[in-house]
């Protein structure tokens, strides 16, 4: 066995030393000092180079020579005297040199520990987001919003992606970028402008989003809800059942009356679905990404600006829709008079007649039941909507007001809904049933993308029987995506009408011309580009691909609008993009629809956090 030298010992004693931070190394750097001090008084009394040769003043030479760093001058004593002295002087510029170093460095450690600081958070009722991505400024930027007519609100972002302090700095340069806009848009309004941090404070930690020490650390036993903002669905679903177990110790506690948490999140893959219903249970609110998008996508393709409309309803911007508690409005006891100048208890209206009676608020639908909400020992995965009955827009108008205990209201803000005793000046009128006529014109969808098996079903609801669908992208990329066994399976259901699948080159503006010049394909009435995000380049980041993705995307669109200009006047285009700045590069010189994934994603999400009974 080999053995170790003396300076590989030492080396590995330093090593330790080092490694237990700025106390040790300053008590080793005493040690070694006070060892020389020793020493060199030690030559000092066994030479008798010094005029009083007691070892106490030896000792105290040494040291004060060492602690002034003061060269001795020549008539101070002998030649030895002056030597002893001077290395110990070396010595003490030695030591006040590191040790100024050690004391600097531990101070700065300390400082940066301190801004970097994980201390536990003690709000109550706060949103906790887990995960940090592109995603995330869009929600915090959701949830900012919904807060401006709100006391102040607590965020809390947890991630291990970046350090706290480079998170703190994005997101207060993301406040500011945002206010500065808003302000802007304010003046130009004539309104008041309400900065972000009045009414919202986001405090970011550093942690493993799974690990049940960092999430009781951002202190989610007391928080209203949690938002998992993971890109990947393993992490997702594995995010989702590490917080669910926190929540089913509180559930199993006994403390009974506490309102749980619960838990919004969003998967990519249809088929984690029920992976991720599994971990999270009746805590989770899970959305499916690739069920929204194409809803969204094939709605938008009917009519031009619809995307739009989709965007506002979504986000906190405008009218909003509220989930409110039907005791909240004070209807009880109340008489208005009709229509016909009778008087009516307000209970026996309808929900479309109720309407007439809101001054600042529409009831589009309502529920009645009880939630289960609450902390019940030893029920871990019950039905939390067992019992509840909704209502929406088209059976409102058979629905009283006494049968529903809540209403889904859409207004402005959450401010109290005002009720009169006589209708308002416009009244709210049922809406007149109209026959529906699917058009029989074709469609025409340009990439093929992990979205366009649901995209198709969702425009077979809605397109004639046999109505021609094209599929175009270039024969390499339809082959590899027709080559999967699942995709064939889900292509073979879609009945209602016929599939065109057509290989293309997509980026040659000759091809997508030659192609819509054909007699038949001028019929075309929608044309959805969808985001290229299956036949990606491995090696880049899952940013850098998106941004690949955005770059054909406009790149189509350009060709696209060239080709409606000459050949195609009535062209509705529908654009998938993934980056909210692309998107508004494009749409300043277009009038195309945009639907912006991750903004949906993140708009739903912080909805259903503020209010879960919105995705009942």
């Amino acid at each position: 066995m080999k053995k170790n030298n003396l300076f590989q010992r030492f080396r590995y004693w330093l090593d330790k030393r080092m490694a237990k931070g700025t106390g040790s190394m300053i008590r080793a750097l005493l040690f070694v000092t006070i060892f020389m001090i020793l020493f060199l008084a030690s030559i000092l009394i066994l030479f008798g180079a010094s005029d009083e040769c007691s070892p106490l003043h030896a000792i105290w030479d040494s040291f004060a020579t060492a602690i002034n760093a003061e060269i001795p001058s020549s008539g101070d004593g002998s030649l030895l005297f002056i030597i002893i002295n001077g290395i110990a002087a070396i010595i003490g510029l030695f030591f006040t040199s590191i040790l100024i170093g050690i004391i600097t460095t531990g101070i700065e450690t300390k400082l940066q520990r301190l801004r970097n600081g994980n201390a536990d958070v003690l709000e109550n009722n706060h949103t906790v987001i887990l995960g940090w991505n592109d995603t995330t400024f869009a929600i915090l930027a959701e949830i900012m919003e919904s807060n401006l007519n709100r006391e102040m609100q607590t965020v809390v972002v947890l991630d291990d992606a970046c350090e706290k302090a480079e998170m703190d700095d994005q997101v207060h340069a993301f406040i500011t970028e945002k206010d500065k806009e808003r302000e802007r848009i304010a003046k130009k309004n004539h309104e008041v402008f309400i900065p972000y941090a009045k009414h919202t404070q986001v405090l970011c930690r550093y942690g493993t989003t799974v690990h049940s020490s960092n999430l009781e650390n951002c202190n989610i036993q007391n928080c209203k809800s949690i938002i998992v903002n993971e890109d990947d669905d393993d992490e997702t679903i594995k995010v989702i059942l590490a917080c669910s177990g926190i929540i089913n110790e509180l559930r199993m506690s006994g403390i009974k009356g506490k309102k749980l948490p619960y838990i919004t999140a969003v998967i990519h893959d249809k088929k984690n679905m029920n992976t991720a219903r599994l971990a999270g249970g009746k805590d989770l609110e899970v959305i499916c990404y690739p069920e929204l998008m194409s809803r969204i996508m094939a709605n938008s393709s009917r009519a031009a600006g619809l995307s739009h409309v989709f965007t506002t309803l979504f986000n906190y911007e405008g009218s909003d829709i509220y989930y409110v508690d039907k005791s909240e409005i004070k209807l009880s006891g109340k008489r208005v008079i009709a229509s016909d100048g009778s008087k009516k208890h307000i209970n026996d209206l309808t929900l479309y007649e109720l309407n007439q009676y809101l001054t600042n608020a529409t009831i589009i639908g309502g529920s009645h039941g009880k939630i289960n909400n609450k902390v019940e020992q030893g029920r871990l995965n019950d039905n939390r909507w067992e019992g509840m009955e909704s209502c929406l827009l088209p059976t409102m108008k058979s629905k009283l007001v006494k049968d529903v205990d809540h209403f889904y209201v859409l207004q402005m803000d959450d401010s109290p809904i005002e009720v009169t005793k006589n209708t308002c000046t416009v009244s709210c009128k049922e809406v007149k049933e109209k026959n529906f006529s699917p058009h029989t014109r074709p469609d025409a969808i340009i990439g093929v993308s992990t979205l366009l098996i649901q995209v198709l079903k969702e425009l077979e609801t809605f397109l004639h029987e046999d109505t021609p669908v094209y599929i175009l992208d270039t024969q390499e990329k339809l082959d590899a995506y027709l080559a999967d066994e699942e995709i064939q399976e889900e292509i073979q259901k879609i009945t209602n009408v016929c599939l065109e699948w057509i290989p293309l080159d997509i980026d040659c503006y000759n091809s997508l011309y030659e192609f819509m010049r054909v007699p038949e394909h001028r019929e075309i009435r929608s044309a959805m580009i969808l985001s290229d995000n299956i036949f990606v380049d491995e090696n880049l980041s899952r940013q850098e691909q998106k941004e690949v993705a955005d770059n054909l995307t406009i790149s189509r669109l350009l060709s696209l609008r060239k080709i409606r200009a000459d050949l195609l006047p009535e062209l509705f285009i529908t654009c998938e993009m993934n980056y909210d700045e692309n998107k508004n590069l494009a749409e300043r010189t277009g009038t195309e629809d945009y639907i912006v994934g991750s903004n949906v994603a993140a708009s739903v999400m912080t909805q259903i956090s503020q209010a879960r009974e919105l995705h009942r």
